[in-house]
Protein backbone atom coordinates (compact mmCIF):
# COMPACT_ATOMS: atom_id res chain seq x y z
CA UNK A 1 0.00 0.00 0.00
CA UNK A 2 1.11 3.47 -1.02
CA UNK A 3 -0.67 5.91 1.13
CA UNK A 4 -2.68 5.76 4.01
CA UNK A 5 -6.15 8.11 4.24
CA UNK A 6 -6.86 10.29 7.09
CA UNK A 7 -10.31 9.69 6.55
CA UNK A 8 -10.17 6.25 7.61
CA UNK A 9 -7.54 6.82 10.78
CA UNK A 10 -10.59 5.65 13.07
CA UNK A 11 -11.04 2.29 10.92
CA UNK A 12 -6.93 2.05 10.78
CA UNK A 13 -6.18 2.76 14.37
CA UNK A 14 -8.56 -0.40 15.45
CA UNK A 15 -7.20 -2.44 13.38
CA UNK A 16 -3.73 -4.01 11.98
CA UNK A 17 -2.39 -2.71 8.87
CA UNK A 18 -0.62 -5.14 6.63
CA UNK A 19 0.49 -5.29 3.37
CA UNK A 20 1.22 -2.30 2.71
CA UNK A 21 3.73 10.33 -25.24
CA UNK A 22 6.78 10.22 -25.13
CA UNK A 23 10.42 9.65 -26.09
CA UNK A 24 12.40 6.08 -26.16
CA UNK A 25 15.31 4.88 -24.86
CA UNK A 26 16.74 1.64 -26.21
CA UNK A 27 18.51 -0.12 -23.18
CA UNK A 28 22.21 -1.64 -22.76
CA UNK A 29 22.08 -5.78 -22.27
CA UNK A 30 24.01 -6.87 -19.25
CA UNK A 31 25.04 -10.14 -19.06
CA UNK A 32 25.32 -12.78 -16.08
CA UNK A 33 29.06 -14.75 -16.29
CA UNK A 34 27.45 -18.02 -17.49
CA UNK A 35 25.85 -19.39 -19.52
CA UNK A 36 26.72 -16.22 -21.87
CA UNK A 37 22.94 -14.43 -22.19
CA UNK A 38 21.59 -14.13 -26.20
CA UNK A 39 23.24 -10.48 -26.71
CA UNK A 40 19.91 -9.24 -28.26
CA UNK A 41 17.42 -9.44 -24.95
CA UNK A 42 16.71 -5.71 -24.03
CA UNK A 43 14.07 -3.68 -24.05
CA UNK A 44 12.45 -0.54 -25.63
CA UNK A 45 11.03 2.02 -22.72
CA UNK A 46 8.65 4.68 -22.97
CA UNK A 47 6.80 7.37 -20.58
CA UNK A 48 3.14 6.66 -20.10
CA UNK A 49 2.32 9.22 -17.94
CA UNK A 50 4.14 12.29 -15.76
CA UNK A 51 0.81 14.02 -14.18
CA UNK A 52 -0.74 11.47 -12.09
CA UNK A 53 1.42 10.63 -9.20
CA UNK A 54 1.27 6.70 -10.21
CA UNK A 55 2.93 4.43 -7.52
CA UNK A 56 2.76 -0.09 -7.48
CA UNK A 57 1.75 -0.51 -11.12
CA UNK A 58 0.07 -3.56 -11.95
CA UNK A 59 0.50 -4.20 -16.07
CA UNK A 60 -2.09 -6.03 -18.10
CA UNK A 61 -2.11 -7.44 -21.83
CA UNK A 62 -5.69 -8.39 -22.35
CA UNK A 63 -7.11 -10.88 -24.95
CA UNK A 64 -7.39 -8.33 -27.79
CA UNK A 65 -3.94 -7.51 -27.12
CA UNK A 66 -5.13 -3.88 -25.35
CA UNK A 67 -2.29 -2.84 -22.69
CA UNK A 68 -3.21 -1.84 -19.35
CA UNK A 69 -1.63 -0.05 -16.33
CA UNK A 70 -3.13 0.61 -13.30
CA UNK A 71 -1.61 2.23 -10.29
CA UNK A 72 -2.70 3.95 -6.76
CA UNK A 73 -2.50 8.00 -6.63
CA UNK A 74 -3.50 8.33 -3.18
CA UNK A 75 -7.13 7.84 -1.56
CA UNK A 76 -9.29 9.69 -2.74
CA UNK A 77 -12.02 12.07 -1.08
CA UNK A 78 -15.54 11.36 -2.44
CA UNK A 79 -16.22 13.47 -5.59
CA UNK A 80 -18.13 15.79 -3.85
CA UNK A 81 -14.92 16.82 -1.99
CA UNK A 82 -12.14 16.48 -5.12
CA UNK A 83 -10.09 18.78 -6.16
CA UNK A 84 -7.51 19.26 -9.19
CA UNK A 85 -4.86 17.22 -6.90
CA UNK A 86 -4.49 14.00 -8.31
CA UNK A 87 -3.60 12.22 -5.22
CA UNK A 88 -7.58 12.89 -4.82
CA UNK A 89 -8.85 10.95 -8.04
CA UNK A 90 -9.87 7.29 -8.90
CA UNK A 91 -6.81 5.08 -9.10
CA UNK A 92 -4.95 6.02 -12.50
CA UNK A 93 -5.60 3.55 -15.61
CA UNK A 94 -3.87 4.19 -18.88
CA UNK A 95 -4.45 1.92 -22.30
CA UNK A 96 -2.47 1.31 -25.30
CA UNK A 97 -3.57 -0.07 -28.37
CA UNK A 98 -0.50 0.55 -30.33
CA UNK A 99 1.91 -2.03 -28.51
CA UNK A 100 2.61 0.69 -26.26
CA UNK A 101 3.97 3.66 -28.94
CA UNK A 102 1.11 6.02 -27.30
CA UNK A 103 -1.15 5.51 -24.04
CA UNK A 104 -5.15 6.85 -23.03
CA UNK A 105 -6.12 8.38 -19.91
CA UNK A 106 -8.99 6.16 -19.27
CA UNK A 107 -11.32 8.17 -17.13
CA UNK A 108 -15.00 7.89 -17.34
CA UNK A 109 -15.76 11.10 -15.24
CA UNK A 110 -13.39 13.81 -16.51
CA UNK A 111 -10.70 14.75 -14.41
CA UNK A 112 -11.22 12.13 -12.04
CA UNK A 113 -12.10 8.57 -13.05
CA UNK A 114 -14.24 5.83 -13.57
CA UNK A 115 -16.70 5.80 -10.64
CA UNK A 116 -17.99 7.95 -7.22
CA UNK A 117 -16.54 5.52 -5.02
CA UNK A 118 -13.73 7.22 -2.86
CA UNK A 119 -10.65 5.07 -3.59
CA UNK A 120 -7.30 5.69 -5.39
CA UNK A 121 -5.81 3.43 -2.88
CA UNK A 122 -3.95 -0.27 -3.74
CA UNK A 123 -5.27 -1.74 -6.79
CA UNK A 124 -5.43 -4.51 -9.64
CA UNK A 125 -6.70 -5.06 -12.79
CA UNK A 126 -7.55 -8.75 -14.58
CA UNK A 127 -9.45 -9.91 -17.82
CA UNK A 128 -11.56 -12.59 -18.73
CA UNK A 129 -11.22 -14.78 -21.55
CA UNK A 130 -14.01 -13.07 -22.99
CA UNK A 131 -12.43 -9.49 -22.74
CA UNK A 132 -14.17 -7.95 -19.60
CA UNK A 133 -12.09 -6.20 -17.65
CA UNK A 134 -12.07 -6.40 -13.96
CA UNK A 135 -10.20 -3.23 -12.05
CA UNK A 136 -10.62 -2.94 -8.36
CA UNK A 137 -9.30 0.14 -6.19
CA UNK A 138 -9.54 0.78 -1.96
CA UNK A 139 -10.55 2.93 0.28
CA UNK A 140 -9.28 0.80 3.22
CA UNK A 141 -12.99 0.69 4.40
CA UNK A 142 -13.66 -1.45 1.47
CA UNK A 143 -12.70 -2.72 -2.48
CA UNK A 144 -14.82 -0.81 -5.27
CA UNK A 145 -14.80 -2.68 -8.68
CA UNK A 146 -15.11 -1.68 -11.93
CA UNK A 147 -16.25 -3.28 -14.62
CA UNK A 148 -16.15 -3.22 -18.64
CA UNK A 149 -17.12 -4.78 -21.80
CA UNK A 150 -16.54 -2.23 -24.17
CA UNK A 151 -12.87 -1.92 -23.86
CA UNK A 152 -12.97 0.68 -21.09
CA UNK A 153 -15.25 3.32 -23.13
CA UNK A 154 -18.08 2.58 -20.17
CA UNK A 155 -18.01 1.29 -16.91
CA UNK A 156 -20.68 -0.04 -14.21
CA UNK A 157 -19.16 0.07 -10.58
CA UNK A 158 -19.47 -1.24 -7.15
CA UNK A 159 -18.60 0.59 -4.43
CA UNK A 160 -18.67 -2.06 -1.62
CA UNK A 161 -17.36 -5.69 -2.87
CA UNK A 162 -16.77 -6.74 -0.04
CA UNK A 163 -19.61 -7.48 2.71
CA UNK A 164 -16.82 -7.41 5.70
CA UNK A 165 -15.53 -3.47 5.37
CA UNK A 166 -12.14 -2.98 6.99
CA UNK A 167 -9.77 -4.53 3.98
CA UNK A 168 -6.17 -3.92 2.54
CA UNK A 169 -4.40 -5.41 -0.24
CA UNK A 170 -6.40 -7.02 -2.56
CA UNK A 171 -5.93 -8.72 -6.22
CA UNK A 172 -8.16 -9.76 -8.74
CA UNK A 173 -8.52 -13.27 -11.24
CA UNK A 174 -11.56 -13.36 -13.44
CA UNK A 175 -12.97 -16.34 -15.79
CA UNK A 176 -15.88 -16.14 -17.85
CA UNK A 177 -18.31 -17.67 -15.52
CA UNK A 178 -16.62 -15.93 -11.62
CA UNK A 179 -14.67 -12.79 -10.44
CA UNK A 180 -12.28 -13.65 -7.22
CA UNK A 181 -10.99 -11.03 -5.30
CA UNK A 182 -8.50 -11.92 -2.60
CA UNK A 183 -7.78 -9.54 0.03
CA UNK A 184 -6.36 -9.04 3.31
CA UNK A 185 -9.36 -8.08 6.13
CA UNK A 186 -7.29 -6.31 8.72
CA UNK A 187 -9.30 -8.21 11.70
CA UNK A 188 -9.89 -11.52 9.84
CA UNK A 189 -6.54 -11.69 8.17
CA UNK A 190 -6.73 -13.26 4.42
CA UNK A 191 -9.89 -13.83 2.60
CA UNK A 192 -11.02 -14.65 -0.82
CA UNK A 193 -14.72 -13.59 -2.02
CA UNK A 194 -16.41 -14.51 -5.52
CA UNK A 195 -18.87 -12.92 -7.88
CA UNK A 196 -21.35 -15.37 -9.93
CA UNK A 197 -21.13 -13.29 -13.22
CA UNK A 198 -24.68 -13.29 -14.07
CA UNK A 199 -25.09 -11.07 -16.70
CA UNK A 200 -25.48 -7.30 -16.97
CA UNK A 201 -25.56 -4.74 -15.08
CA UNK A 202 -24.78 -6.74 -12.68
CA UNK A 203 -22.44 -9.29 -14.29
CA UNK A 204 -18.54 -9.71 -11.74
CA UNK A 205 -20.26 -6.83 -9.65
CA UNK A 206 -22.34 -8.58 -6.66
CA UNK A 207 -19.84 -10.92 -4.63
CA UNK A 208 -21.15 -13.82 -1.46
CA UNK A 209 -19.63 -14.21 1.62
CA UNK A 210 -15.98 -14.43 1.94
CA UNK A 211 -13.62 -17.66 2.26
CA UNK A 212 -10.97 -18.09 5.01
CA UNK A 213 -7.16 -18.61 3.71
CA UNK A 214 -4.14 -19.16 5.55
CA UNK A 215 -1.79 -16.95 3.21
CA UNK A 216 -3.69 -14.88 1.10
CA UNK A 217 -2.28 -12.93 -1.56
CA UNK A 218 -1.77 -12.24 -5.17
CA UNK A 219 -4.51 -14.66 -7.37
CA UNK A 220 -4.53 -15.75 -10.60
CA UNK A 221 -6.53 -18.44 -12.59
CA UNK A 222 -6.18 -21.28 -15.23
CA UNK A 223 -8.59 -20.22 -17.26
CA UNK A 224 -8.46 -23.66 -19.56
CA UNK A 225 -9.25 -25.67 -15.68
CA UNK A 226 -10.67 -23.24 -13.49
CA UNK A 227 -8.08 -23.68 -11.33
CA UNK A 228 -6.90 -21.01 -8.65
CA UNK A 229 -3.61 -19.83 -7.49
CA UNK A 230 -2.77 -17.83 -4.21
CA UNK A 231 0.92 -16.50 -3.98
CA UNK A 232 0.89 -17.15 -0.17
CA UNK A 233 3.94 -16.95 1.69
CA UNK A 234 6.29 -18.06 -1.41
CA UNK A 235 7.13 -20.93 -0.05
CA UNK A 236 3.53 -22.30 0.14
CA UNK A 237 1.28 -21.31 -1.96
CA UNK A 238 -2.76 -22.57 -1.76
CA UNK A 239 -4.82 -23.77 -5.05
CA UNK A 240 -8.47 -24.08 -5.19
CA UNK A 241 -9.99 -26.57 -7.45
CA UNK A 242 -13.83 -26.27 -6.76
CA UNK A 243 -14.36 -22.44 -7.55
CA UNK A 244 -12.97 -20.98 -4.52
CA UNK A 245 -15.33 -22.65 -2.43
CA UNK A 246 -12.15 -24.48 -0.35
CA UNK A 247 -8.09 -23.94 -0.52
CA UNK A 248 -5.20 -25.91 0.39
CA UNK A 249 -1.68 -25.20 0.96
CA UNK A 250 1.25 -26.89 -1.05
CA UNK A 251 5.16 -26.62 -0.55
CA UNK A 252 7.06 -24.70 -3.25
CA UNK A 253 10.50 -25.06 -3.68
CA UNK A 254 11.43 -22.02 -2.34
CA UNK A 255 10.68 -23.95 1.26
CA UNK A 256 14.22 -24.82 1.40
CA UNK A 257 15.67 -23.53 4.45
CA UNK A 258 17.70 -21.28 2.36
CA UNK A 259 15.88 -19.20 0.52
CA UNK A 260 15.28 -15.42 1.67
CA UNK A 261 12.27 -13.67 0.26
CA UNK A 262 12.22 -10.50 2.55
CA UNK A 263 12.69 -7.87 -0.39
CA UNK A 264 9.67 -7.88 -2.62
CA UNK A 265 6.12 -9.59 -2.66
CA UNK A 266 5.38 -12.53 -3.34
CA UNK A 267 3.94 -13.16 -6.98
CA UNK A 268 2.64 -15.90 -8.80
CA UNK A 269 2.14 -15.96 -12.97
CA UNK A 270 0.72 -18.47 -15.21
CA UNK A 271 0.94 -19.30 -18.90
CA UNK A 272 -1.40 -20.82 -21.41
CA UNK A 273 0.04 -24.61 -20.80
CA UNK A 274 -0.83 -24.62 -17.50
CA UNK A 275 2.49 -23.94 -16.06
CA UNK A 276 2.84 -22.00 -12.92
CA UNK A 277 5.36 -20.06 -11.57
CA UNK A 278 5.86 -18.49 -7.87
CA UNK A 279 8.28 -15.84 -6.99
CA UNK A 280 9.97 -13.35 -4.56
CA UNK A 281 13.59 -11.31 -4.32
CA UNK A 282 15.87 -12.00 -1.25
CA UNK A 283 19.18 -10.53 -0.24
CA UNK A 284 20.94 -12.60 -2.37
CA UNK A 285 18.68 -12.63 -5.86
CA UNK A 286 15.99 -13.50 -7.62
CA UNK A 287 14.19 -17.25 -6.26
CA UNK A 288 11.46 -18.49 -9.26
CA UNK A 289 9.87 -22.51 -8.75
CA UNK A 290 7.91 -23.58 -11.01
CA UNK A 291 5.09 -26.58 -11.51
CA UNK A 292 4.06 -28.31 -14.84
CA UNK A 293 1.55 -30.46 -13.28
CA UNK A 294 -1.18 -27.59 -11.34
CA UNK A 295 0.74 -27.38 -8.10
CA UNK A 296 1.10 -30.72 -7.67
CA UNK A 297 4.61 -30.80 -7.90
CA UNK A 298 7.38 -28.22 -7.75
CA UNK A 299 11.09 -27.14 -8.85
CA UNK A 300 13.67 -26.52 -6.45
CA UNK A 301 14.39 -22.82 -6.46
CA UNK A 302 16.05 -21.32 -8.84
CA UNK A 303 18.46 -18.54 -7.84
CA UNK A 304 19.50 -15.44 -10.45
CA UNK A 305 21.88 -13.04 -9.20
CA UNK A 306 24.15 -11.73 -12.04
CA UNK A 307 25.63 -8.92 -9.83
CA UNK A 308 26.86 -9.81 -5.82
CA UNK A 309 24.39 -8.56 -2.73
CA UNK A 310 25.44 -7.30 0.18
CA UNK A 311 24.39 -10.60 2.03
CA UNK A 312 28.00 -10.65 3.06
CA UNK A 313 30.52 -7.35 3.89
CA UNK A 314 33.16 -8.27 1.14
CA UNK A 315 30.19 -8.61 -1.79
CA UNK A 316 29.52 -4.40 -0.99
CA UNK A 317 25.57 -3.07 -0.82
CA UNK A 318 24.07 -4.49 -3.67
CA UNK A 319 20.18 -5.17 -3.50
CA UNK A 320 17.37 -6.69 -4.91
CA UNK A 321 14.27 -5.65 -4.28
CA UNK A 322 10.32 -5.87 -5.62
CA UNK A 323 10.74 -8.98 -8.34
CA UNK A 324 7.61 -10.24 -10.23
CA UNK A 325 7.40 -12.83 -12.35
CA UNK A 326 5.68 -13.41 -15.81
CA UNK A 327 5.13 -16.35 -17.71
CA UNK A 328 5.02 -17.35 -21.36
CA UNK A 329 3.42 -20.38 -22.66
CA UNK A 330 6.47 -22.75 -23.70
CA UNK A 331 7.95 -22.57 -20.45
CA UNK A 332 9.70 -19.16 -20.75
CA UNK A 333 9.56 -17.40 -17.59
CA UNK A 334 10.40 -13.27 -17.17
CA UNK A 335 10.83 -11.64 -14.20
CA UNK A 336 12.13 -7.79 -12.96
CA UNK A 337 13.34 -5.93 -9.96
CA UNK A 338 14.60 -2.73 -8.46
CA UNK A 339 18.63 -3.27 -8.31
CA UNK A 340 20.99 -1.42 -6.74
CA UNK A 341 24.44 -2.95 -7.94
CA UNK A 342 27.16 -2.99 -5.65
CA UNK A 343 29.89 -0.07 -5.58
CA UNK A 344 32.05 -2.95 -5.99
CA UNK A 345 30.85 -4.56 -9.61
CA UNK A 346 32.64 -4.49 -12.73
CA UNK A 347 31.76 -4.79 -16.17
CA UNK A 348 27.75 -4.82 -17.28
CA UNK A 349 27.12 -3.78 -13.22
CA UNK A 350 29.35 -1.54 -12.79
CA UNK A 351 26.81 1.47 -12.65
CA UNK A 352 28.38 4.97 -13.67
CA UNK A 353 25.88 6.42 -10.74
CA UNK A 354 25.10 4.56 -8.06
CA UNK A 355 20.63 3.91 -7.37
CA UNK A 356 18.03 1.59 -8.24
CA UNK A 357 17.95 0.42 -11.52
CA UNK A 358 15.17 -1.52 -13.47
CA UNK A 359 16.68 -4.85 -14.55
CA UNK A 360 15.29 -7.73 -16.22
CA UNK A 361 15.73 -11.14 -16.48
CA UNK A 362 14.20 -14.60 -18.68
CA UNK A 363 14.97 -18.33 -17.88
CA UNK A 364 13.58 -20.99 -20.77
CA UNK A 365 15.23 -23.89 -18.83
CA UNK A 366 13.52 -23.80 -14.79
CA UNK A 367 10.82 -26.29 -15.29
CA UNK A 368 13.57 -28.76 -16.50
CA UNK A 369 16.64 -27.52 -14.98
CA UNK A 370 15.33 -26.02 -10.84
CA UNK A 371 17.60 -25.00 -9.28
CA UNK A 372 20.51 -25.34 -12.51
CA UNK A 373 18.13 -22.97 -14.21
CA UNK A 374 20.24 -20.51 -16.36
CA UNK A 375 19.20 -17.19 -17.26
CA UNK A 376 20.01 -14.07 -19.55
CA UNK A 377 19.62 -10.56 -18.11
CA UNK A 378 19.30 -6.88 -19.19
CA UNK A 379 19.18 -3.74 -17.51
CA UNK A 380 15.80 -2.07 -18.42
CA UNK A 381 16.14 2.05 -17.32
CA UNK A 382 18.95 3.62 -18.94
CA UNK A 383 19.32 5.33 -15.34
CA UNK A 384 18.51 5.04 -11.52
CA UNK A 385 14.48 5.54 -10.81
CA UNK A 386 15.84 6.62 -7.04
CA UNK A 387 19.27 7.23 -5.71
CA UNK A 388 17.81 7.06 -2.55
CA UNK A 389 17.72 3.17 -0.24
CA UNK A 390 13.90 1.54 -0.41
CA UNK A 391 12.30 1.33 2.59
CA UNK A 392 8.41 0.18 3.26
CA UNK A 393 5.79 0.50 5.75
CA UNK A 394 3.60 2.92 8.04
CA UNK A 395 3.76 3.60 11.84
CA UNK A 396 0.44 3.89 12.59
CA UNK A 397 1.13 5.92 15.66
CA UNK A 398 1.18 9.63 14.09
CA UNK A 399 0.58 7.55 10.24
CA UNK A 400 4.45 7.96 9.74
CA UNK A 401 5.83 6.48 7.03
CA UNK A 402 9.35 5.16 6.94
CA UNK A 403 10.64 7.64 4.53
CA UNK A 404 9.54 10.50 6.54
CA UNK A 405 11.21 9.07 9.47
CA UNK A 406 14.44 8.18 7.80
CA UNK A 407 14.76 10.80 5.12
CA UNK A 408 17.80 9.15 3.84
CA UNK A 409 15.21 6.62 2.24
CA UNK A 410 12.46 6.63 0.28
CA UNK A 411 8.83 4.99 0.28
CA UNK A 412 8.28 6.80 -3.16
CA UNK A 413 8.13 3.27 -4.88
CA UNK A 414 5.53 2.18 -2.91
CA UNK A 415 5.65 -1.32 -2.42
CA UNK A 416 5.99 -3.53 -5.85
CA UNK A 417 5.68 -2.87 -9.64
CA UNK A 418 4.61 -5.38 -12.34
CA UNK A 419 5.43 -7.58 -15.07
CA UNK A 420 3.32 -8.92 -17.98
CA UNK A 421 3.96 -11.30 -21.13
CA UNK A 422 1.88 -9.66 -24.20
CA UNK A 423 0.19 -11.57 -27.00
CA UNK A 424 3.60 -12.16 -28.59
CA UNK A 425 5.24 -13.36 -25.64
CA UNK A 426 7.24 -10.29 -25.11
CA UNK A 427 8.14 -9.30 -21.03
CA UNK A 428 6.14 -6.36 -20.60
CA UNK A 429 7.11 -4.18 -17.53
CA UNK A 430 5.36 -1.45 -15.77
CA UNK A 431 6.83 1.00 -13.35
CA UNK A 432 7.50 4.11 -11.71
CA UNK A 433 10.78 6.72 -12.14
CA UNK A 434 10.93 8.94 -9.17
CA UNK A 435 14.67 10.59 -9.51
CA UNK A 436 14.43 14.06 -9.95
CA UNK A 437 10.70 14.02 -10.53
CA UNK A 438 7.98 15.18 -9.00
CA UNK A 439 5.11 14.17 -9.45
CA UNK A 440 6.71 10.06 -10.35
CA UNK A 441 7.03 9.18 -13.51
CA UNK A 442 5.08 5.90 -14.73
CA UNK A 443 7.08 4.08 -17.41
CA UNK A 444 6.41 0.84 -19.49
CA UNK A 445 8.91 -1.10 -21.20
CA UNK A 446 8.86 -4.05 -23.67
CA UNK A 447 11.40 -7.03 -24.61
CA UNK A 448 12.83 -6.01 -28.28
CA UNK A 449 14.69 -8.94 -28.77
CA UNK A 450 15.88 -12.53 -27.37
CA UNK A 451 13.31 -15.89 -26.93
CA UNK A 452 9.87 -15.12 -27.03
CA UNK A 453 7.66 -17.14 -25.54
CA UNK A 454 3.75 -17.68 -26.68
CA UNK A 455 0.82 -15.74 -25.70
CA UNK A 456 0.35 -15.81 -21.99
CA UNK A 457 -2.69 -15.70 -19.61
CA UNK A 458 -1.72 -14.44 -16.18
Amino acid sequence: MSRIPLLMATLVALTAFAGCMGQTDETTTSTSSAPAPASDFAFNVTTVDTTQDVSEPSILVDPSGTIWIAGPTGFAKTIVEKNPDPATHDSALFKSTDGGATWQNVQQIPMYGRDLCAGGGDSDIAASPDGALFLIDLNLENVPIDVSTDGGATWTFNCNSSVLPGVDRQWVAATNEYVWISVNHLALGSIVYRSDRMGLPSDGLVFGAPVQVSLGGAIVVDPATGTLYLAGSGAEVEISTDNGESFQKVQTGLSAKDVDLSNSFISIALDNSGNVFVAGAGKDGIRVSGSSDQGKTWTPAAKFQPYASGEKPESGDGEYGFAWVAAAGNGTVGFAWYGWPSGNETGAYQMAKPGYYVFAGQSSDLLQKGAEATAVYAQVSPSPITTKRLCTGINLVGFVQCDQADPSKTRGLGDFFETGMDNQGRLVIAYTDIEGKDPSHLMYAVQTGGTFGTNATA
